[in-house]
């Protein structure tokens, strides 16, 4: 079987340690474009000494609205300016009201974060499931495997609603229970019979099926809401993956209030009915996005790595000619990764392009538990990986070393080239919708943006070059009625 990406099949994560054996020994780098034919005497003697620059294309204000899915917007449809002669000023004026739109962010998010917007919804949050039965006396209860008598009911104040109290069967409760002997209470997978794994202090590793909706909604509209706080306010796009604070609801404290509770078995609960607000974080959480249920546990942790590196890097990793057999092969013959596991295939010729990235990149996230094992976060487990590398385009681009936490990968993104340049080509992609963006647009983007990281003067700058042209950014801001062409009304 020849494997065509890396990682393997996203819903065989089960399975996934075997597949993702088969990462290729090949080189990420871009292939150097063949040249051009040489032009002949004639044609070159004729060729003016410097290219005119092509016209900008035509866009008009009601493209643009739609482009941002922010049509009809009585505070964006007046268009830059209300009358006069367009100018760069009033196309960035009406941008950064197109920015204040929270329609815009729907858009935006996956533009900006699509690989992890795009992943499986169910195990963002995980818990056992609690069924609901029903008393004659005490109406509804909560059980996990089989219903039980009235007199074995008691009530407890659940982690998702401690304002209030429900009747739980008491062998499902068990208060002292932290976890089980793996500590994986929490297990997305059905426990077999006889399992002593109740629902723990505050009905810790349970909860409501209609809860999970709940929570699966809040942990995406975080990010959503954290994104718009980082472009609106013009706050360096890093801050993204550095700052401790999120944009989120009560309910979405709910999260970080249940990961600090495993971390220091402390539990503080959030009130659930507060509206969205900047709020930091405790410990464990940090790195910003990066330590949210959606980049922690929207798939097993080596998709979790790839899905870092094509979204911060726009740097995918792929497998080539590599069989499946060949790898697995090499795990059961030599004994080196029988002790070092998969680790040791960063190591291991032809599969070290990969797994370098792989294998290293995982040990960021050490202590945070995989949806497979549970959702939480263990400090023991942390402790035993004290450090992490950075391989970003294959196993010889090895960037540093860095104590293995979010907070620490977080930093390293940012000051990677690649950062900058993958955030530019996801605007004008956007913004130019696929169209070919004109080299200088591009490189002027590119140094504007590694300024200061402002994803909101990066999105204006590639809508000024698509309307204006490229002259535009290079002669700056002002009055560039002059520019303007034939730009539509």
């Amino acid at each position: 079987m020849e494997t065509t990406g890396c990682p393997a099949d996203r819903r065989l994560v089960w399975v996934g340690a075997l597949l993702l054996a088969a990462c290729a020994n090949h080189s990420s780098h871009p292939t150097t474009e063949p040249a051009a034919p040489a032009a002949s005497p004639a044609a070159r003697s004729a060729a003016p000494a410097v290219a005119s620059e092509p016209p900008a294309p035509a866009v008009s204000i009601q493209d643009l609205e739609q482009l941002f899915g922010v049509s009809g917007s009585s505070s964006t449809s007046a268009g830059p300016p209300p009358d006069g002669a367009p100018s760069i000023e009033g196309y960035r004026r009406w941008m950064r009201k197109i920015l204040e739109e929270p329609a815009s962010y729907k858009v935006l998010t996956p533009v900006l974060l699509g690989v992890f917007v795009e992943l499986p919804s169910d195990p963002v949050v995980g818990y056992l499931p609690l069924l609901e039965g029903q008393s004659r006396s005490k109406g509804t209860f909560y059980y996990r495997r089989k219903p039980c008598a009235e007199r074995e009911l008691e009530r407890v104040r659940p982690w998702w609603n401690a304002s209030t109290e429900v009747w739980v069967c008491r062998d499902d409760h068990r208060p002292e229970l932290l976890a089980d002997g793996d500590r994986t209470c929490d297990v997305m997978f059905p426990l077999p019979e006889g399992s002593r794994c109740g629902c723990g202090p505050n009905l810790m590793f349970c909860g409501t099926k209609e809860l999970k909706s709940s929570l699966r909604e809040a942990t995406r509209e975080e990010l959503r809401l954290t994104l718009k706080h980082v472009i609106e306010s013009g706050r360096p796009f890093g801050d993204l993956v550095t700052m401790n604070e999120t944009v989120r609801s009560g309910l979405g404290d709910l999260f970080a209030a249940r990961a600090e509770f495993f971390a220091t078995g402390r539990f503080t609960p959030p009130d659930i009915t507060r509206p969205p607000a900047l709020r930091p974080r405790p410990y464990p959480l940090q790195g910003g996005l990066l330590s949210t249920p959606l980049f922690l546990f929207g798939d097993s942790q080596r998709s979790m790595v790839a899905g870092i590196w094509e979204t911060f890097f726009c740097v995918p990793l792929r497998s080539q000619e590599v069989e499946t057999q060949n790898i697995l092969d090499k795990l059961h013959s030599e004994s080196a990764f029988r002790e070092t596991g998969l680790l040791g295939l960063a190591s291991a010729e032809g599969c070290q392009n990969c797994h370098a990235r792989l294998e290293h990149g995982q040990a960021f996230l050490a202590g945070w538990q995989s949806w497979l094992k549970g959702m939480h976060y263990i400090p023991e487990v942390a402790a035993a990986t004290p450090t992490a590398r950075l391989y970003l385009r294959d196993h010889r681009d090895l960037r540093g070393e860095q104590e293995s936490n979010l907070g620490s990968l977080g930093k390293m993104i940012t000051k990677q080239p690649e950062f900058g340049r993958c955030m530019v080509s996801k605007a004008t992609n956007f913004v130019y919708e696929g169209d070919v963006v004109p080299y200088e647009v591009e490189r002027q983007l590119i140094r504007r943006f590694e300024k200061g990281q402002r994803m909101r003067d990066l999105l204006e700058d590639a809508v000024i070059a698509r309307v204006f042209g490229a002259k535009a950014l290079r002669e700056g801001d002002g009055d560039a009625a002059d520019l303007a062409g034939s730009v539509e009304r």
